[in-house]
């Protein structure tokens, strides 16, 4: 890998805007998908979450990775990744 890459890469917010270009496209899409009665909402109770017509609520959280292995495989989220218990402890907090 060559200095000046590595040196960009340091300094890129690529990665973060995908995933904020991602979650707003979700956002998008639910919009479109509404039934009578729902309202979605963009970074207000989650990432995106949908008020439904009987009074619940669905949370989203989204997760965008460009991260990839040895192999170049992309790689998942697991449970050892640090965004998926700030995701669980906000869904908790939520519910309290």
């Amino acid at each position: 890998m060559d200095e000046t890459k590595s040196i960009q890469e340091q300094h890129t917010a690529g990665a973060q805007a995908i995933g904020f270009d991602y979650q707003f496209y979700y956002f998008m899409l639910l919009a479109l998908e509404l039934r009578h009665g729902q309202k979605v909402g963009f970074e207000v109770k989650d990432d995106v979450h949908i008020d439904k017509a009987d009074g619940t609520t669905i949370l989203f959280q989204t997760k965008h990775s460009v991260l990839t292995s040895s192999n170049g495989a992309i790689q998942n989220l697991t449970t050892l990744d640090s965004d998926l218990w700030k995701t669980l402890r906000a869904c908790l907090n939520f519910i309290q």
